[in-house]
């Protein structure tokens, strides 16, 4: 996966998609209602994307920031709850636009950029209530079914069947050899699949591949439901031991092998260790050998 924008990064939903996306190397930028503080060029603040230009402006200004753009995630959007009878109708307009007008003038102003990228992906959030309305939801579920029929047009335009399926459509039609290709020229969007995959060959193949990155490698590190076996052989890899990042995230991963970590612990310098000795997720045979290393280290040092 490449560089991505989100929308309403500043929100409850937008901050958990921004944490994990950035958790797995992916630079993004975040586009969002509020003005915002922040001073590192990749928080665009005070964009009303209800407004269609003030939209265009904030998507292309994002994607310059990036260098490139490859996803856009819209989370921007807006909940109120009130009866038919009893609700204003300005809600309905106000939801529209909140929910419906900001995924559509956000997505029309990122094709272009997608486009001349290669591809590349939109994802829009939807709702259980855009199936079923409950009383109280009839507003919010109209807008919300709004982005889902839009959603469905904006697929509908890609004129290639097999560009639009989705990555795991792809790989589960593909044979174990096409997996194991796909994770040696495939992109990282296709490696942090596969490294998951239930055949040990395929899994292998992502750690050999050329394209893989640094940070591809610390997120596999932190990863909990990888097997053994391949966080064993990232924690033998001499280039991968490298990084250091690599090595503190396989510390920090209960699901790490003993023996790989215990013989990684020296590699730890003094804060990242005293934090290794309060880590209750990880083996405890772990966590006081890293204390007994720490008093050991410090009585050295008298």
């Amino acid at each position: 996966m490449g560089p991505c924008i989100v929308t309403g990064g500043d929100g409850a939903l937008g901050a958990v998609v921004v944490q994990r996306l950035r958790s797995l190397g992916v630079p993004v930028a975040i586009i969002q209602r509020r003005s915002s503080q922040r001073a590192d060029g990749l928080v665009f603040g005070g964009v009303d994307l209800s407004d269609a230009s003030a939209a265009a402006g904030a998507i292309d200004a994002a994607a310059k920031a990036l260098g490139r753009l490859y996803a856009l995630v819209n989370v921007a959007g807006a909940f109120r709850w009130e009866t038919v009878a009893g609700g204003n109708i300005a809600t309905w307009d106000f939801l529209y636009a909140a929910n419906v007008k900001t995924a559509v003038n956000a997505s029309r102003a990122a094709l272009p950029h997608l486009v001349k990228n290669g591809g590349g992906r939109i994802v829009n959030i939807g709702a259980n209530a855009a199936t079923r309305a409950a009383a109280g939801m009839g507003a919010y579920a109209a807008s919300k079914a709004g982005v889902a029929r839009f959603t469905e047009a904006l697929a509908d335009a890609e004129p290639d069947n097999e560009r639009r399926k989705t990555l795991l459509q792809q790989i589960s039609t593909m044979t174990v050899s096409q997996r194991v290709k796909f994770a040696m020229k495939g992109g990282s969007e296709a490696r942090r699949t596969l490294i998951r995959d239930t055949n040990k060959v395929v899994q292998r193949a992502v750690l050999q591949s050329p394209r893989l990155t640094d940070q591809e490698v610390e997120a596999f590190a932190s990863m909990t439901n990888l097997t053994d076996e391949i966080l064993r052989m990232i924690g033998k890899n001499r280039n991968f031991r490298k990084n250091y990042n690599v090595v503190r995230n396989l510390m920090n991963n209960g699901k790490a092998p003993l023996d790989v970590t215990l013989g990684l612990l020296p590699m730890l310098n003094p804060p990242d260790l005293k934090k290794l000795g309060m880590n209750k997720n990880i083996p405890e045979t772990l966590r006081a050998t890293a204390v007994k290393l720490m008093r050991q280290r410090n009585e050295a040092k008298k």
